[in-house]
């Protein structure tokens, strides 16, 4: 009586809502039957969404009710390593090996163009920027010490090269896949900082000054699709730590503009204050928290 129960809620289930799209794949070296989580990014926190078990060959398949969000999901294995996939708007088929480490070194996506163009802007920008960072660290070195003006001037050069082609690159991903979920987070992750002009240098004495009251000028506060991935998150913690003093003041004077500069949109804004109350919660400054939760209430 319980199954013919569970099979007619099922039924009801799929007529009334529908299967969206599937995620499957095959682990090689996965424990027999081992437990496959499916869960989707929201900023800080992942949403359990399904969890299954592999065959005995290694195969697993979720099965998406629709209507289903489209976003950046995380396929959480049984020593807790993952692999982030993008799903929603179509299905995705994976191949990978268990014994890699990471998971990801011998990852095959057989279906899922915008999970593939996800993977490849990863490539791309673990390629450049180490060595755009090198490269600066060195240009910084060299100036402080005022060494050597050509050589100054020629890694100024390799940078500048390296980071047009790095952006030729991603420019041509992006064009792959047009009006997509990876198009729009790939436009919002690598915009522009921005510039620290001579303009600039006339109003603020330091750089970091004016990053500290510029910075979230390049973060699209306005894109609640962007709120199923870690965007949110990531900028606002290099704005928390790398930007941003370390005294209260400078925490507050930071709080205060993320708070007005997020309320272009509403849900946005209720998980800005949502991620700003856990950071400062867990870094054990209950008193930012107070901050967040005392300058600006949730949106109406």
């Amino acid at each position: 009586m319980y199954s013919f129960i569970k099979i007619f809620v099922f039924i009801l289930i799929y007529s009334v809502c529908g299967f969206g799209h599937e995620i499957t794949g095959h682990v090689a070296h996965y424990p027999d039957h081992g437990r496959i989580t499916l869960g989707l990014l929201q900023g800080h926190r992942t949403l359990l969404i399904d969890s299954t078990r592999t065959d005995s060959s290694g195969h697993f398949n979720f099965q998406l009710i629709k209507p289903v969000t489209v976003g950046i999901y995380r396929l959480v294995f049984v020593d807790d390593r993952f692999v982030e996939i993008i799903a929603g708007s179509e299905s995705v088929e994976l191949l990978l090996d268990f014994e890699s480490d990471p998971l990801t070194e011998n990852l095959l996506i057989s279906k899922s163009l915008e999970t593939k163009i996800y993977y490849d802007v990863l490539e791309i920008e673990s390629r450049n920027s180490i060595r755009i960072a090198q490269l600066s660290q060195l240009l910084r070195l060299y100036q402080k010490k005022s060494l050597n003006p050509s050589f100054q001037s020629a890694l100024s050069s390799e940078i500048s090269r390296l980071d047009v082609s790095r952006r030729q690159n991603l420019e041509k991903e992006v064009r792959r896949i047009p009006n997509s979920f990876v198009q729009r987070w790939l436009y919002a992750c690598y915009t522009p900082l921005p510039q620290f002009t001579h303009q600039w240098k006339q109003i603020y004495p330091t750089e970091r000054e004016f990053q500290i009251d510029h910075f979230l000028d390049h973060v699209n506060f306005a894109d609640d699709q962007l709120l199923y991935s870690s965007y949110y998150r990531i900028k606002l913690e290099y704005y928390l730590q790398m930007i941003l003093p370390d005294d209260p003041t400078g925490q507050n004077y930071g709080i205060d503009l993320i708070l007005q500069k997020s309320r272009i949109n509403r849900r946005v804004h209720d998980y800005v204050v949502t991620f700003l109350c856990h950071y400062y919660t867990i870094n054990d400054q209950k008193f930012l928290a107070d901050h967040v939760r005392g300058y600006y209430p949730k949106s109406e």
